[in-house]
């Protein structure tokens, strides 16, 4: 049986864990206040600029049947990936699930798949299933838009020559409280929903318009997967941080009445040594 000493350090060590996740918690609630209020905003303005693209699309059909952005290549050669992961750990399984969603997408399909990774746990995770991204992508905590145009730009050119016919993109999506899903959907060829058909007076013309608003939709869908992640990423950790702190806390528990045992029965051996030693003097005491 470990000693009081032993299971008082013990207490101390796990009491000083459960402070550092209970601040990590506290951290990671913060940050996800303030990603999910970007999140939300990202998400309202992606919906509209999407909708106006269908309609764009819609009134500019004809124009847009050979266009590769619009409609799928007949065979395709190669495939795009862009995995969005964490550069930080401590946030339970939120790498884990993406990574082989990722991982199972690019087994699945037929011809080889070009990984782009934003996230270094993401890029080792792969490279240790033996899967070398061609680019990684290093975001700051304050993440902009302009920080993913190139990588957009990048899949936009890289798509309109050839060098990929499809462009996807795998992430945790953000639903809300603490919960996430792996997601993996297909971001370029795009494909527009059929909208209701109105009249609209487009100056310059829809395909003018069309060529300056895919760019800035593939970027701004690019950006707002990353917020919905990160926000989803605070979340995973704000759990598992909450997690850590009362699991920790149910040891120190545990390790009070281990300590309280202990140290009764250190009494109670104490007293034992007296009441013995007591009796042994008053035996030789009769004994004279």
């Amino acid at each position: 049986m470990a000693t009081l000493r032993e299971i008082r350090d013990h207490m101390n060590s796990v009491s000083s864990i459960a402070k550092v996740t209970n601040a990590m918690q506290v951290v990671a609630a913060a940050q996800h206040q303030r990603l999910r209020g970007r999140a939300q905003g990202a998400s309202a303005y992606a919906e509209h600029s999407w909708r106006i693209l269908c309609h764009l699309a819609d009134a500019a059909h004809d124009e847009l049947f050979d266009d590769p952005v619009f409609h799928a290549r007949a065979t395709r050669q190669a495939v795009a990936l862009v995995l969005v992961s964490s550069d930080r750990g401590l946030a339970g399984d939120y790498d884990q699930v993406i990574v082989q969603d990722a991982y199972q997408f690019m087994q699945q399909q037929e011809v080889p798949v070009h990984l782009y990774t934003i996230g270094s746990n993401g890029r080792e995770a792969m490279g240790r299933l033996g899967v070398e991204a061609v680019a990684d992508l290093r975001l700051s905590t304050n993440v902009q838009l302009a920080e993913i145009a190139p990588l957009a730009r990048e899949l936009l050119d890289g798509y309109r020559e050839g060098l990929v016919d499809e462009v996807h993109i795998a992430y945790n999506q953000f639903l809300g409280g603490v919960r996430f899903s792996p997601t993996v959907r297909q971001l370029l060829p795009i494909q527009p929903e059929e909208t209701t058909r109105r009249q609209y007076i487009y100056e310059p013309d829809p395909q003018s318009l069309l060529a300056e608003l895919v760019p800035m939709v593939l970027r701004f869908q690019l950006f707002q997967a990353v917020l919905d992640a990160l926000t989803a990423e605070t979340a995973a950790r704000m759990l598992a941080m909450r997690v850590a702190t009362r699991n920790a806390q149910d040891l120190i528990e545990r390790l009070r009445v281990n300590y309280n045992k202990a140290r009764q029965q250190a009494i109670t051996n104490e007293m034992l040594d007296i009441v013995g030693g007591s009796s042994a003097v008053q035996q030789v005491s009769d004994r004279s």
